[in-house]
């Protein structure tokens, strides 16, 4: 595409831009709230004890891979089912992400010694400025 050409356009997305925020603003801050949103997800595991170590560590560095932002990693004892152990990872991430999430979760659910993987998403917020 030629500079002459990529101008013109640029042009004409703009014109097209401001038209519909003079007629439509409503539509253009609800595709504008879209465009920033960020969603926070947890991904839970549960596992024998003594494979604890080994999934936050598989979690771990799964999750500080882009596109997700790392939160929080957490463990607890599952009281009804001992000797198991329920790892819980926290991320945020945009919900066009959310298939890296759905791989993370197939991809540890083939670990040994995994009984349960679960994941879920909070309520969307825009991302902070």
């Amino acid at each position: 595409m030629s500079v002459t050409n990529a101008r013109e356009l640029a042009k004409t997305q703009i014109a097209r831009e401001a038209d519909e925020l003079e007629h439509t603003p409503d539509a253009e801050e609800h595709e504008l709230r879209l465009i920033y949103l960020i969603r926070e997800y947890q991904l839970t595991v549960v596992c024998r004890e003594e494979d604890e170590i080994h999934i936050r560590a598989v979690l771990s560095n799964a999750m500080y891979a882009e596109p997700l932002s790392f939160q929080s990693l957490t463990s607890r004892d599952c009281e009804d089912h001992p000797p198991r152990v329920e790892v819980t990872a926290t991320c945020r991430a945009h919900p066009s992400h959310q298939a890296r999430l759905e791989q993370i979760a197939s991809r540890i659910s083939m670990e040994k010694g995994v009984t349960s993987v679960s994941w879920s998403a909070n309520e969307a917020e825009p991302a902070p400025e």
